[in-house]
């Protein structure tokens, strides 16, 4: 948005990054160009609005990984991580030591708005995954670059490495003033239980810093409540990003609180998001990121190693302003000051926020892994029962009564088939045999949790119109 005709920080940042995407890479200079754009030509937001979308299958796909990086040198990249595709063939993305810095200001805001690491010794246990992913490096290395500043902060790297990490906090935690546990949400409430099991956790002062799948209010609930003296909302933080977008957002509590408003309050979530839905809702910087809402999707623009120009992240929600927020708040019967003085918020940062919804019906994450449309499309593609399944099917994360996650796949059957419990075994089968062999990060992670990565299967008849009125369905033959 413009005020009196001057560009907003995050539009200089949007043309910013433009200008020198389309000097320095190699790649987007000839994306330019088949699209017939001189990229002095953009002066204005509203001549940068109509560039060419860009995405995995349109310009990441479309090159080789050096041309993608400024000057088409990969040697000028400290880092390379990986995500799976939705074929399984791997996506790799670079990083250099600017990512790292950028994100260290994000992380040292979070660690000190919410965790006071300024005034206590801290312990930071890293449960994401230490391979190639990019959660456990760039966490680590951030973590490492705060550190650096003469915080009392000392690191533990024990990964996706349950019995390892309950020992560090056996043993290592209660030495510190606090200890915060980073890890994709369902790693941490596995381990939370589990210590809880062991009563370690009363000795111990535990904060929490999430990333890698979206959770409902009343999971966070249920997780503050394992947690001895917990401050609902400042004691977790969740972190919006991806391999590709890297961080985008970070929540604070007062974006906390208003999504636990809205959570109880399904008036005010429509005011505010404009659907029925609970969407996540982090603050960003605009001078870091620059977002997009087009189509019901959002398009992000980013400098990285990859730099990224209207990038879609195929993730529905949209974007408020901080007056925005509040100005909605206000129409839906909320003084946010009541709320920050009755649930003792600090003072709300001035930033803008982002909302997301997620990609849909036709995909979800389990374990902090993105279980992708084509997967199931090809379980229900096998000869031994794509003639028993009409290739119609839902797919969801969901939460068990004891909040533990669970993937949810309701299927619909074959005119004149019945539901046969040895079919739905049978399917559950096929799908962690058939998934693993397509998805790298499905594959470990079924290696480390077992039964609980196997999906939760449910079978109805041909056109049972509860589930499945106007669904297209997946073409199975």
């Amino acid at each position: 948005m413009t005020i009196m005709g001057k560009l907003s920080l995050g539009e200089k940042y949007a043309l910013k990054v433009f200008h020198d995407t389309a000097v320095n890479v190699p790649a987007y200079r000839d994306f330019l160009k088949k699209h017939k754009v001189r990229h002095l030509s953009i002066k204005k937001i509203r001549d940068f609005e109509k560039l060419p979308i860009t995405s995995k299958e349109d310009y990441i796909d479309k090159y080789p990984l050096e041309s993608l990086v400024r000057k088409g040198s990969l040697a000028d990249q400290k880092i390379i991580n990986t995500s799976s595709g939705t074929t399984g063939k791997p996506y790799y993305w670079p990083n250099d030591p600017q990512d790292i810095t950028r994100g260290a200001d994000i992380h040292e805001l979070i660690f000190r708005e919410s965790f006071r690491i300024q005034n206590q010794k801290t312990l930071i246990i890293i449960c994401f995954g230490m391979g190639t992913w990019i959660a456990g490096n760039f966490t680590f290395l951030t973590s490492y670059f705060i550190a650096k500043k003469n915080y009392k902060i000392t690191i533990m790297t024990p990964g996706f490495n349950k019995k390892e990490s309950i020992e560090i906090i056996k043993r290592i935690s209660p030495k510190y003033d606090q200890t915060i546990i980073a890890g994709i949400p369902t790693f941490i409430k596995d381990l939370l239980d589990e210590c809880k099991d062991k009563k370690i956790l009363k000795q111990n002062k535990i904060k929490l810093l999430f990333a890698g799948e979206a959770f409902p209010e009343s999971w966070r609930d249920h997780i503050m409540n394992i947690l001895p003296g917990s401050n609902y909302y400042a004691d977790s933080v969740s972190i919006l990003g991806s391999a590709d977008a890297s961080l985008m957002g970070f929540e604070t509590p007062f974006s906390i609180l208003i999504r636990k408003l809205a959570a109880l309050d399904n008036e005010l979530n429509n005011i505010l998001f404009e659907s029925d839905r609970i969407p996540t809702l982090v603050n960003y910087f605009p001078d870091h990121r620059y977002f997009e809402a087009q189509q019901g999707e959002l398009l992000v623009t980013l400098e990285r190693s990859i730099p990224l120009i209207r990038y879609n992240i195929h993730d529905s929600g949209g974007i408020l302003s901080h007056d925005e927020l509040n100005s909605r708040l206000s129409k839906a019967g909320y003084t946010a000051g009541q709320y920050i003085r009755k649930y003792h918020i600090s003072k709300p940062i001035q930033l803008p926020f982002v909302y997301i919804f997620g990609r849909g019906k036709f995909s979800a994450t389990l374990y902090g892994v993105n279980i992708y449309a084509e997967n199931v499309k090809e379980v229900l593609l096998q000869r031994s029962i794509r003639n028993l399944v009409t290739g119609r099917v839902k797919m969801a994360t969901s939460f068990d009564q004891n909040h533990n996650q669970f993937l949810d796949l309701k299927i619909e059957l074959s005119k004149k088939r019945k539901n046969d419990p040895k079919l739905t075994k049978k399917l559950a089968d096929l799908f962690v045999h058939v998934v693993s062999q397509l998805n790298k990060e499905y594959n470990r992670m079924y290696e480390e949790y077992g039964n609980k990565a196997r999906p939760k299967i449910t079978l109805y008849e041909y056109n049972n119109k509860e589930f499945f009125d106007n669904e297209k369905p997946i073409k199975t033959a």
